[in-house]
């Protein structure tokens, strides 16, 4: 029986291929697919996908079809180990030869159109100025890119810098405070004299 439920393909129904739709806060829906291939497939059926939306309660579906993007994962990499001058410097100079971009491309071998996103510095606010050494962060979409980085380091800012897969964060939550413990109620025996 758990087999079945866990299964609907074992109940001759055919599996699920969304999992869950969500509106953003800008007002878009976000569909969540159980692969690349189904979401390219909603592709083809825009009229379907507007008809459903239009009957999520208290969303304002737009009086035209809706505008269908598969979303590309990016992989991201952490060069480790940068001298922190140096690599403020190429984030804040005008001069195109010691602009990061330039050196990425240059000293680095990248490709600029295959960076997605912006590059991170990675600290908290303010210790940059303080570290001598200094990560940052780059995403890609191939991630053969990212796997030869990791592979192979890279060259930047006049030497070899090692390279490891960026990992998220997780977001930590703040635990609730358990109530302290109360002592057990006892009662003293009665006193004999």
């Amino acid at each position: 029986m758990l087999q079945n439920e866990r299964n609907p393909g074992a109940r001759g129904e055919s599996p699920r291929k969304i999992l869950a739709a969500n509106v953003t806060k800008l007002g878009n829906v976000v569909i969540h697919t159980v692969n690349n291939a189904v979401a390219a497939e909603l592709q083809n059926h825009q009229q379907m996908i507007w008809d459903c939306a239009s009957a999520i309660p208290d969303f304002v579906c737009p009086s035209y079809l809706p505008i269908l993007e598969v979303d590309v994962p990016w992989y991201g990499v952490v060069i480790h180990d940068l001298p922190a001058e140096s690599l403020r410097h190429s984030f804040d100079t005008a001069d195109s030869f010691d602009d990061i971009w330039t050196l990425l491309e240059e000293e680095g071998g990248l490709v600029s159109k295959d960076v997605r996103g912006k590059l991170r510095i990675l600290c908290r606010d303010g210790e940059e100025f303080e570290k001598e050494r200094l990560s940052m962060l780059i995403r890609f979409e191939d991630q053969h890119v990212c796997e030869r980085l990791c592979r192979d380091g890279i060259y930047l800012l006049g030497s070899w810098h090692r390279v490891s897969r960026y990992r998220e964060r997780k977001k930590r939550t703040t635990p609730t405070p358990s109530p302290a413990p109360t002592p057990p109620k006892t009662t003293s025996p009665p006193a004999t004299h």
